[in-house]
């Protein structure tokens, strides 16, 4: 039995030290260990890796050949817990001729089964070669207590994937789809609101025709369209219908009361005018060289104290994406929010 017991107190506060004479170090001073790390009060076992797979075959559509593996992430996912096997998620590089065309998302599970669960619609790219956009941002968040999963790369809206209660059949786990509520939009700035007064124009078709309009700006008919709409006072408001130019109509003028992507207008003349009148409410689209902006002449049926309004609607949608999303019990916390026009991002390729 020990004669003189002297107790050890703050036992992590040093750790190891090695060239100090062992009669200089105070008790709580340990001098040799192998594995070990000092923390939280204790002494602990340094943790190392190994290897929770195989090497992996990911199966990739239509030719394509995974590259390197981007992002992955544990799904705590309660069905599996009485099992004792979970799911992984990983992103991984779509490549057709060694050329990156974007990611795919993938459901691992510990017994070596991989699925695709790469959405299959809002996404770039066509046919088997849909898929996100390339990114190095890849995150995710648990949500609905752990049954729902969601991953988001910072460039497009976040995606969530949802299992079923009580299902542990990999196959029977939905794609990705885009987060509920996370809708895009297009704008429609309005860019035009005036009042028709005829009684301050000179008689017939001139160049001062009080039904002509200034829009102020010159309309990129590839990015953008026009709704006109014009309401008489105490009345509800009607929808105006775009027809051809009665003179200079320009290249692939309006059809159908439908405005083309590639509508080039033609330079306002002296006399500009609609073509034909029409019996309901239309206006045809001009270019003014010496303003450098569009404008817009209405029918004989747009009469004295109307008002018109012009609003420039995008042809695309306005996409929201964010940097960072989290959950927070029951809710979901978005930061970092992006507006962007959507384009078509996906790259073709083919083998020669």
């Amino acid at each position: 039995m020990a004669s003189k017991v002297i107790p050890i107190n703050e036992l992590t506060k040093f750790g190891v030290i090695k060239d100090t004479p062992t009669v200089g170090l105070a008790p709580n001073v340990f001098t040799d260990a192998r594995n070990m790390r000092f923390r939280d009060m204790a002494a602990w076992k340094m943790k190392g890796d190994v290897a929770l797979t195989a090497d992996l075959t990911i199966p990739m559509p239509g030719g394509s050949t995974a590259g390197n593996i981007l992002f992955i992430t544990w799904w705590n996912n309660p069905n599996l817990v009485p099992s004792n096997t979970t799911y992984y998620v990983f992103v991984a590089e779509q490549k057709i001729g060694g050329n990156v065309v974007g990611n795919r998302t993938f459901l691992y599970r510990t017994d070596g089964t991989i699925n695709d669960v790469t959405p299959t619609t809002d996404l770039q790219g066509t046919g088997a070669n849909k898929g996100f956009a390339a990114s190095e941002n890849w995150q995710s968040t648990e949500f609905a207590g752990g049954f729902c999963l969601i991953i988001n790369n910072g460039i497009q809206a976040p995606h969530f994937i949802m299992d079923d209660v009580d299902n542990t059949t990999i196959g029977n786990v939905p794609n990705f789809s885009k987060l509920p509520g996370w809708e895009s939009y297009n704008s429609a700035p309005k860019v035009l609101e005036a009042t028709v007064r005829l009684t301050f124009g000179l008689s017939g078709v001139t160049p001062e025709n009080p039904r002509l309009f200034d829009l102020g700006q010159k309309i990129d008919f590839t990015k953008n369209t026009l709704h006109v709409t014009k309401q008489t006072p105490n009345e509800t408001t009607t929808n105006c219908s775009a027809v051809p130019a009665g003179t200079n109509a320009g290249s692939n003028p309006p059809n159908g009361g439908v405005i083309p992507s590639n509508f080039v207008p033609g330079d306002v003349p002296g006399s500009p005018a609609t073509n034909p009148a029409g019996s309901n409410f239309q206006f045809a689209v001009y270019n003014n060289p010496d303003t450098n902006t569009t404008n817009i002449v209405f029918n004989t049926n747009i009469v004295q104290d109307d008002i018109v309004r012009c609003f420039v609607i995008s042809r695309n949608p306005i996409a929201t994406s964010c940097g960072v999303i989290r959950s927070f019990g029951n809710f979901l916390v978005a930061g970092n929010l992006k507006e962007t026009t959507t384009m078509v991002l996906y790259v073709a390729y083919q083998e020669l």
